[in-house]
């Protein structure tokens, strides 16, 4: 194909797929050296080619032609070459936008090595600059570059207000990049349009807590002040998305900084509601009640959010035992408190959030834990409450079945041998408790702690089968939930008999004899 059939089909995108095509096919099976591109393009016309490399990647779906061919015109030496015509102007969008914007960081990267002029800093028509692709994509060397020859480590984005150190924090392969432009100079108070800070995207990710931790040692090597209850347009502070993104470990700092524990958001949540709506029990709550104890900072207790909701709610709706008796101690106020409705209650924890089948056990043994720990505190219980907890365990369906109960399963030997390997508790497997009966004296001495524990650990999806696994689970949740069906159908029962004549009552106790 000459250049003449090539220039004619610019307009049509699949001419030009099928150009590319035809380019990869002829420079792979390319012999000994590479050709010297510009003896058979010109500058314009492979600038041409390497933007359609990064937009075939858009528009056709895992086509890997365009990430060969950047990497050949890369191998090949070719660097770009702005016109001779006097200076060259830094108004010009080349591939690198386009595939800075579309995610495609390995492909900044590459192409950073045919456009190596650092000196100027190409910026397109909406603002976004080489200097940007570089942050966003960790493109050490280019970034190096550009500092080194004076590039202001501060230029924001003007569609978001980005700044290099935002769009280098939200990235993975970070740490070399957001420690630079700190030491360049780079301010971690900056917002950008959302009111976001750069402390508000500091996320752990691919290092773990080495980010948030070299992050920290050089603001404080800089003598610099950082802003830690900066907020944002929803009014989310730092500490607030830490917690909400479960940032352990740059929660944890923010709260040895000075961060206020009891500032909420747009709709009323704080701290302490963040921690109390996670789904992991993990001494998160204890840890962060120590710093604020450290500080001298008196923590809200029963506040609410917008939805009327107190932490102590969310940590029952949550399955938190651990959390309901440390708000507890810490002077939580039961006498106001009611039961979370069927809105919220268990949200996190019905089928669509566990992959693997194992959801009943966790459903029924988090319902019945928190309750559990609730009552041990003083709170009574109201039928409605019970009522609600036995339709959320209904619609799911964790009743076990007669057919079950008469078939023997269990000794399906794939099952059998996986369920001996399981240990509820010491001296207990989970195929010696599927043989008991719920009635049993020893399966009642199993605790919904112990359940609980069991369910957390995640054993029961050793069983292979979903379809042993579910029938497992289901028997599981009929014994540990059998004193409190047995609790409500009681006290149900009683209420209906309280205005019957004694002749019904006689024929109940015939019918109880039958």
């Amino acid at each position: 194909m000459s250049m003449s059939d090539v220039l004619k089909v610019r307009k049509n995108k699949e001419e030009r797929h099928r150009l590319l095509l035809q380019l990869d096919t002829l420079m792979g099976n390319w012999k000994g050296q590479l050709a010297n591109l510009l003896d058979i393009f010109q500058n314009e016309e492979i600038e041409w080619l390497l933007t359609d490399c990064v937009n075939s990647k858009e528009e056709w779906k895992n086509d890997d032609a365009g990430e060969r061919f950047i990497k050949l015109v890369v191998r090949s030496g070719y660097k770009d070459v702005p016109d001779e015509d006097g200076e060259p102007s830094s108004l010009r969008t080349t591939p690198i936008h386009r595939a800075a914007r579309l995610d495609y960081d390995h492909m900044v990267r590459e192409l950073f090595n045919v456009y190596d002029g650092f000196d100027v800093n190409y910026v397109d028509e909406s603002g976004y600059t080489h200097f940007h692709a570089a942050c966003k994509s960790s493109c050490v060397v280019a970034v190096e570059k550009f500092l080194e020859l004076g590039q202001d480590p501060n230029l924001r984005v003007p569609e978001t207000g980005d700044s290099p150190l935002h769009l280098a924090l939200n990235q993975d392969y970070k740490l070399k990049i957001v420690a630079l432009l700190l030491r360049k100079g780079a301010d971690p108070n900056i917002a950008n349009t959302e009111g976001a800070t750069p402390l508000h995207v500091l996320r752990d990710g691919y290092y773990g807590n080495d980010l948030e931790r070299i992050f920290f040692k050089i603001i404080d090597e800089q003598h610099r002040t950082l802003e830690v209850d900066a907020r944002d347009k929803l009014g989310n502070t730092p500490l607030h998305l830490a917690l909400r993104n479960d940032n352990r470990n740059t929660a944890e700092s923010l709260l040895r900084r000075g961060a206020d524990p009891n500032l909420a958001d747009a709709n009323g949540t704080t701290a302490l509601h963040l921690i109390c709506r996670r789904d992991n029990d993990d001494g998160l709550l204890q840890l962060f009640f120590k710093i604020c104890d450290e500080r001298h900072r008196p923590v809200k207790i029963d506040v609410r959010d917008k939805l009327g909701r107190t932490p102590l709610q969310w940590a029952v709706a949550n399955f938190l035992p651990d959390a309901i008796d440390t708000l507890l101690d810490r002077g939580a106020d039961l006498s106001e408190f009611a039961f979370p409705d069927a809105s919220y209650f268990g949200e996190g924890r019905g089928p669509k959030h566990y992959m693997w089948g194992d959801f009943e056990l966790n459903l029924t043994s988090g319902a019945m834990i928190v309750v559990e720990r609730l009552e041990k505190r003083g709170y009574k219980l109201h039928r409605n409450d019970a009522l609600m907890i036995m339709e959320m365990f209904s619609k799911c369906s964790l009743f076990y079945k007669y057919e079950d109960l008469e078939e023997r399963w269990y000794d399906e030997p794939c099952f059998k041998r996986e369920a001996k390997e399981a240990t509820i508790v010491p001296g207990l497997s989970l195929y010696d408790l599927i043989q008991l009966r719920p009635d049993d004296e020893e399966a009642k001495l199993l605790t919904y702690e112990d359940y609980f524990r069991f369910a957390s650990s995640g054993l029961i999806v050793v069983v292979s089968s979903r379809k042993y696994r579910k029938v497992c689970a289901n028997d599981l949740c009929e014994k540990l939930t059998r004193e409190f069906y047995r609790r409500w159908a009681l006290e149900s029962f009683l209420d209906k008999t309280r205005y019957l004549m004694n002749e019904d009552l006689h024929q109940i106790c015939l019918e109880a004899v039958k």
